[in-house]
C-alpha cells in the first residue's frame, strides 16, 4: 500500500532504521513506517529534521521528499534520479537543450499559464464557499467588471 506521508508536528526528526522511517520527538520514538509502504514524504513542520541515510533510502525506492516553507506552499522537490528511466531522460534532454531551445519553451510554458489563469481565476471565483455571487453568470460579469477596473486604473483613466 502506497501512502504519501505528511509531517505536520514541530520538532520532529526522521532516521532510517531497518527499514523503516522512524519518526522521534524528544529523543523517544512516535511513530514507524516502512519504507516500501511510503510512496511520497510531504515535510512542512518548522524544526523537523532527517537524516542522510532516509533521504537515500526514499530515493532508492523513488519516494520524491516536498518540502514546504512557512505558508506550507512547496519550496522544494528532492527527486530520485535514477528511479524511473522517463524521469531521467527529461532531465537528461533538459539539460543538453540549447539555450534558444530552452528560451523557446519556457516562452510556450509561460504563454500556455497565462492563457489558462483566467479560467482557473474564474473557477476558484465560482468554487470559493464565501463567495456572493448568485450564478455563474453573475460571477463572470463580475470577473470582466474588475478586469475593466484593473485596465482603467493601469492606464490612469478612473
Amino acid at each position: 500500500m502506497d501512502r504519501i506521508v505528511d509531517i505536520a508536528t514541530e520538532g520532529r526528526h526522521l532516521a532510517l532504521y531497518r527499514g523503516f522511517m522512524v519518526v522521534k520527538a524528544e529523543g523517544e520514538e512516535v511513530g514507524r513506517i516502512a519504507l516500501d509502504d511510503i510512496h511520497a514524504l510531504i515535510v512542512h513542520a518548522h524544526g523537523t529534521t532527517w537524516s542522510a541515510n532516509l533521504v537515500a533510502a526514499l530515493a532508492q525506492r523513488g519516494a520524491p521528499i516536498v518540502f514546504c516553507g512557512t505558508n506550507h506552499s512547496p519550496v522544494a522537490v528532492t527527486l530520485p534520479l535514477e528511479g524511473h528511466h522517463a524521469q531521467g531522460a527529461r532531465m537528461q534532454a533538459q539539460w543538453n537543450a540549447s539555450r534558444p531551445l530552452a528560451k523557446q519553451l519556457w516562452r510556450l510554458v509561460v504563454m500556455a499559464k497565462v492563457r489558462n489563469q483566467p479560467p482557473c481565476c474564474r473557477r476558484a471565483a465560482w468554487l470559493r464557499p464565501t463567495h456572493y455571487c448568485s450564478s455563474r453568470a453573475a460571477c463572470d460579469r463580475e470577473t470582466r467588471t474588475i478586469s475593466r477596473r484593473r485596465r482603467r486604473s493601469a492606464t490612469g483613466r478612473c
